[in-house]
């Protein structure tokens, strides 16, 4: 990997992180497109850190309200039961998140196999871009809910729709968008309840990759994950802008037709033996 192609996955991870498309899967095909035989996953994983970045950067003023409420109660001892909505909601957020880190900490293995098929991308793309705009058809005649009537079941399935976006294709913020439409959250509230709940999601498996990963690292490709970080970090916050902009104003339709798109050109691509 050069410089060039580093910032080319940076820009690549930093606008599909936020749109419903899967950042994955797009690294993944930009990769075989760029002639990459196989990124190091340290570069893969450690460069979604820049994009969330982006997302604590532009949601700090709520995080940090979330923040100083939940663990404000925390650090008084307070007990749960007497907690109120705004001192639980920080809790319930951590709390979501737990099925996705239990099932990509079960099945990292199996996730390395995955990232290598392009049938699986070609198919996740495709299935998951008709169920998301789906779901959000089927819930457009429903009232919805204020986030001050949320509950932590609420949360826990979104958490439990984010856990599938462990499978590459799927994409992360599609499936915790699609999984708060289903709770009868307006499409608004769930992007900005998804982009905040993939924060500590991403930031403990970049740590994760980082601690476990040193071993064998070569300075080249540390620079490489270094600039690509910069980049995605830098792409993410105008991404998120336009993730919102988008979704609230069109809401999954456009991506429908990108990801059917997508995964026409994929298998086309396959059937001519250019992506294996």
């Amino acid at each position: 990997m050069n410089i060039i192609q580093a910032i080319i996955l940076g820009i690549v991870e930093g606008l599909t992180e936020f749109l419903p498309i899967s950042s994955t899967g797009h690294i993944i095909l930009v990769e075989k497109l760029l002639g990459i035989e196989k990124t190091n996953s340290f570069f893969t994983v450690v460069i979604q850190f820049g994009a969330i970045l982006a997302a604590v950067w532009f949601f700090r003023s709520r995080i940090k309200e979330i923040a100083f409420v939940s663990f404000g109660a925390i650090k008084a001892k307070k007990q749960y039961s007497k907690m109120n909505h705004e001192e639980k909601y920080g809790i319930w957020i951590l709390v979501s998140i737990i099925p996705t880190l239990v099932v990509g900490f079960l099945l990292r293995k199996k996730i390395d196999e995955w990232q290598n098929s392009t049938i699986i991308i070609i198919v996740s793309t495709i299935v998951f871009g008709i169920i998301f705009y789906a779901i959000e058809k089927y819930q457009a005649n429903h009232k919805t809910i204020d986030t001050k009537d949320l509950t932590l079941k609420n949360l826990l399935i979104m958490g439990l729709a984010q856990a599938i976006a462990v499978i590459p294709g799927v994409s992360r913020s599609g499936s915790t968008i699609a999984g708060g439409l289903t709770q009868k959250i307006s499409i608004k509230d769930a992007v900005e309840l998804s982009f905040i709940m993939g924060i500590p999601v991403i930031l403990i498996a970049s740590l994760y990759k980082i601690v476990t990963g040193l071993d064998g690292l070569s300075f080249d490709i540390v620079i490489m994950t270094i600039i690509g970080t910069l980049t995605s970090f830098c792409v993410g916050l105008w991404s998120i802008r336009l993730t919102l902009g988008v979704l609230v104003k069109h809401g999954f339709f456009p991506f429908m037709l990108y990801r059917l798109g997508l995964g026409i050109v994929l298998s086309c691509f396959v059937y001519l033996g250019i992506f294996r």
